[in-house]
């Protein structure tokens, strides 16, 4: 063999190989028979061989006119390989090389070449193609990236194709995906607000997010009296796997329903399957439009037997409301004779609601605001700050000045009679300035006298804000003050900024002047900030100095720290944690009292159904000092506390329990341990159709793990009648009562209350709005278009809420619309409502579009590779709107405000490019002609291939379409045709 050539040895070797081959590879001589030669080789369109190798022409140079193929038995059929997802994102195949291939890659010894395609729910992890040696891997180890939607069951997940030389074979891929189920609730909102006697309608949707098609329904839980209408979903329906099922849920809350927050639990029943429940917080409130017609005139008289068996009668004026759209006016006047200050007739009174004191009188305006009577007034921090006392109080605000006045009498310390007495003394004070939205300026003097307090304080100075600069706030003063005992020039200032996620707050006082019995000569320094942390996480920080001096009790020092951080959990609730750390110190002549206590805590809140629960427990350290210049004692205690509050609240009333439970380590005087439980119920109507209330209140204190258990327990009962007239009935058992009597019995003390309401008419002066719909868009109310109703508006520190016709009347500087009252399928151009001009409620219109490709056969382009495309529509600021696929080649744009809008397309996605046949369509939104649904004509790319007729031979190529795989995918495999007849590959013109 050595000394034959090299072509005659190479020759030989193949002739050899090839009648080994031919052996192993022959077919009964039956099937040969049937089996007809052909001129040409034979391409297989999924298993199929061809074999042209160079040795095969030596094996049959005898027959060069009916060559045989390598492999002589036919393989029509598909190999298919399958896997299971079992769910899981990433999946990973095995797939087997060919034998066929196997055996001409080592006949040959060449290495064959892979290509893979993918179809639309699979994305391939790696390269799609490359070379591998069948010799050695007999496996094509293959990573695919299953998408969520994709559906359930076996489907084609691509093909792998193996070549060597001109034999090729397809092996195809098939995955099996579980079922996934993944249906569940949005609301665009949490909270919903809805007014009395009125239906509120709230847009819902429900969700398949899975890739099986579900069945669902929705429930509401109502209380009684309530009404619900579920549009679209009060039967179960069909929802299909990847879509969305819009729903509308219109709401009655009944007229004599109780204001308040109340919890709807919104269920999503899914039959066979677990129930998913939302909560909806509604926010109940009154009708605005029809309740605040005009200021309420209340009169009120109550009379009762208290427990010593005194009587009591005392009589109330009460008047609150509007008296024009933008003055308010709160006054009382109320008179009970002669109380003592350790009686039982003013207890029970207060007891019952019944709080008699000096006459008030408030009147407010965006540019007035007047007190009589008695009245709070809030002064700059070096003047004497907060002031209660009989007299007058002035504040105007115009344009940009502001004038501030007051002149008021102390109040006495014993109350005598329910016109409480004036003490000796006076307090006079005023402050001008200017005020602007970015800064403020302002002078201030002050002279407070005060025989029961012991304070007397001369101040004046200037105070100078810088605010709304980024969300800081910058406030300074400076004084002079004299308190008779001290005197010095004071300082102040304070540093807030209020971010969206974080807040902060620093501070720095020193104001001199302390007088013989006020501590006001101070030193302080505080800083407080809190900020969010992720999505559910908040933490707080604090601390603060003071020094204090004071002549009766000496030089005061008091500081601290605290750190509570908090983490809010869907399922478990709010855990939190709260460390802090105080310090008291008081140093008088020689004798010296400290106190330093470090406390740790823990908290854990949750809210369901209508149901508010918070626990607190906290462990303390406290360490105690007092010393003189004759001895010194130093004590350590530990103290425990624990608290548990549970609220309830809904249409049917409000029910609230305390617990509180407090131990020390050590006896603290009398009382080494105390607890108290307290239990209150308002407002509570079993029958939300009968004019019947009941209130209740339950009271448990012990103090000592042995000692005396005290008992309280009050009930009422309440029948509001027509005409504004209401009778309550009350009993109470108070132990606490009969101490201050005397006695030692505890008799039971009962009391009958008349209260009886009258509106007055209300005069309207001021400014008046309108909020319409605006159907054309332009911006004007036009004779055709309508008001609308049922609008809350934010006027200043009150609400108002527009009539039928969308009137509303506002005369205050800030203004804002409720998002929550808006009818859905409206959108206000901006929530802040500007004095005197009308409020136009744009249209939102859906508008549904569809894709329709021409020129394009139906299997290379289906309907279904359509939904990866983007619509978007772009209104005439430049503004974009982007659709949302609804179904196959369909598009919906949901909710369009009143104007005009150019449609577009964007296919960049698609695997075959796509490009608008026509111009961007421009439709209108709002007004007498609006289109609804738009057709736009997609243009698919040409595609030219070139193909030889069989039959005969000699013809010159002509250029045909080519037919496309049933199936998308990321390469297409040759054409029917050139499989079939074994022509030279066709080239994509």
């Amino acid at each position: 063999m050595s000394v034959l050539p090299p072509l005659v040895r190479r020759g030989l070797v193949g002739g050899v190989a090839a009648v080994l081959c031919a052996v192993a590879t022959a077919t009964p001589a039956s099937a040969q028979r049937r089996a007809p030669l052909q001129s040409a080789p034979v391409v297989r369109a999924a298993t199929g061989l061809t074999t042209t190798a160079p040795f095969l022409w030596i094996a049959n140079a005898g027959r060069p006119q009916s060559s045989v193929p390598f492999r002589g038995r036919p393989d029509s059929s598909t190999t298919t390989v399958r896997t299971e997802t079992k769910g899981e994102e990433i999946a990973v195949v095995r797939v087997p090389v060919p034998a066929a291939v196997r055996l001409d890659a080592v006949m040959t010894l060449r290495s064959a070449t892979y290509n893979v395609t993918v179809g639309r729910y699979v994305q391939l992890l790696g390269a799609a193609s490359g070379r591998i040696d069948p010799s050695r891997d007999s496996m094509l180890v293959v990573a695919f990236r299953v998408s969520r939607r994709a559906p359930a069951g076996r489907s084609l997940a691509g093909t792998a194709e193996f070549t060597v030389g001109t034999v090729t074979s397809t092996v195809a891929i098939e995955l099996d995906v579980p079922p996934r189920r993944q249906l569940s609730l949005a609301m665009e909102s949490r909270s919903l607000l809805a007014t009395r006697g009125r239906w509120t309608t709230m847009p819902l949707r429900v969700i398949n997010g899975g890739n099986v098609e579900e069945r669902a329904a929705l429930d509401v839980g109502l209380p009684r009296e309530w009404r619900a209408d579920v549009r679209a979903a009060s039967k179960v329906q069909r929802v299909a796997a990847g879509q969305s099922l819009p729903l509308s849920l219109r709401l009655f809350i009944p007229a004599q329903a109780n204001s308040g927050l109340v919890m709807l639990p919104v269920r999503l029943v899914r039959p066979g399957e677990r129930d998913t429940t939302e909560q909806l917080q509604v926010d109940v409130i009154a009708d605005y439009a029809r309740e605040q017609s005009g200021p309420a005139v209340t009169t009120s008289m109550i009379s009762g037997r208290t427990a010593d068996r005194q009587s009591v009668t005392a009589y109330a004026l009460d008047i609150a409301g509007n008296l024009s759209d933008s003055t308010t006016v709160n006054g009382r006047f109320s008179y009970a004779g002669a109380l003592a200050l350790s009686g039982t007739r003013g207890l029970l009174l207060s007891r019952s609601g019944m709080l008699t004191g000096a006459p008030t009188l408030d009147i407010r305006n965006p540019s007035l605001h007047l007190q009589a009577g008695s009245a709070l007034v809030t002064q700059a921090e070096l003047a004497g700050y907060n002031l209660a006392g009989v007299g007058g109080a002035l504040d105007i605000q115009r344009r940009s000045l502001s004038l501030r006045a007051f002149d008021l009498r102390p109040l006495g310390n014993v109350m005598t009679a329910s016109l409480l007495p004036i003490g000796r003394g006076r307090m006079q004070g005023m402050e001008a300035g200017l005020v602007q939205p970015g800064y403020r300026l302002s002078a201030f003097g002050s002279q407070l006298e005060d025989a029961f307090s012991k304070r007397t304080l001369l101040a004046y100075g200037v105070r100078a804000g810088i605010g709304a600069a980024g969300g800081s706030q910058f406030m300074s003063e400076l004084a002079y003050r004299d308190a008779g005992y001290q005197r010095g020039l004071g300082a102040s200032a304070v540093f807030q900024r209020t971010g969206q996620r974080s807040f902060i707050e620093a501070r720095v006082l020193h104001a001199p002047g302390g007088s013989s019995g006020f501590a006001r000569a101070t030193d302080d320094i505080s800083l407080s900030a809190s900020r969010s942390v992720g999505t559910h996480g908040f933490v707080a920080l604090n601390g603060w100095t003071q020094r204090d001096a004071n002549p009766m009790l000496g030089a005061l020092k008091n500081g601290g720290w605290s750190l509570a951080p908090s983490f809010d959990m869907s399922r478990i609730g709010t855990l939190g944690v709260d460390i802090r750390g105080t310090r008291f110190q008081s140093t008088l002549d020689e004798t010296r009292i400290g106190s330093d206590e470090v406390s740790v805590g823990g908290m854990w809140s949750r809210s369901f159904a209508s149901t508010s629960l918070v626990a607190r427990s906290t462990l303390a350290r406290i360490d105690r000092d007092l010393a003189d210049s004759l001895w010194s004692t130093r004590s350590r205690q530990w103290r425990l506390d624990h608290s548990l509050s549970l609220l309830r609240g809904s249409s049917r009333g409000t029910v609230q329990a305390n617990w509180t439970y407090q131990q020390f380590s050590a006896i603290a005087g009398s009382f080494p341990a105390q607890q108290s439980m307290h239990v209150r119920a308002e407002r509570v109507r079993p029958w939300l159709s009968l004019p019947l209330s009941f209130e209740g209140d339950l009271q448990r204190m012990q103090v000592g793990a042995t000692g005396p258990v005290y008992w309280s327990t009050r009930a009422a009962a309440t029948l509001d009648l027509r005409l504004g007239l209401s009778v309550t009935l009350a009993a109470e058992r108070n132990p606490f009562m009969n101490m201050m009597s005397g006695s030692r019995g505890t008799p039971m003390a009962y009391t009958i209350r008349v209260d009886r309401t009258n509106t007055l008419p209300r005069v309207f002066t001021g400014a008046r709005n309108h909020i319409f719909r605006d159907d054309n868009g332009n911006g004007r109310r036009d004779r055709h278009e309508r008001g609308v109703g049922g609008v809350v508006i934010r006027c200043g520190t009150r609400q108002v809420q527009s009539d039928a016709e969308g009137r509303f009347h506002c005369a205050d500087r800030e203004q804002q619309i409720d998002a929550r009252t808006v009818p859905v399928g409206l959108l206000a151009s901006s929530m802040k409502v500007t004095v005197g001009e009308p409020v136009a409620l744009r249209l939102l219109q859906p508008v549904r579009i569809v894709l329709d490709v021409v020129g394009a056969d139906s299997l290379r382009l289906r309907k279904a590779m359509l939904a990866d495309a983007v619509v978007f529509a772009r209104d005439t600021s430049g503004m974009t709107w982007y659709a949302r696929s609804d179904t196959s080649g369909t598009f919906l744009l949901e909710a369009l405000p009143t104007g005009r809008y150019t449609i577009g397309v964007d296919a960049s996605s698609l695997e075959e490019p796509l490009s608008m046949a026509t111009g961007e369509p421009i439709v209108q939104v709002g007004g007498n002609a609006h289109a609804d649904l738009v057709t736009i004509a997609m243009r698919a790319r040409p595609i030219r291939v070139k193909t030889f007729d069989a039959a005969t031979p000699g013809k010159i190529p002509t250029a045909a379409p080519a037919p496309a795989p049933t199936r998308r995918l990321q390469k297409a495999p040759r054409s029917a045709r050139d499989q079939h007849t074994g022509s030279a590959r066709p080239r994509a013109q």
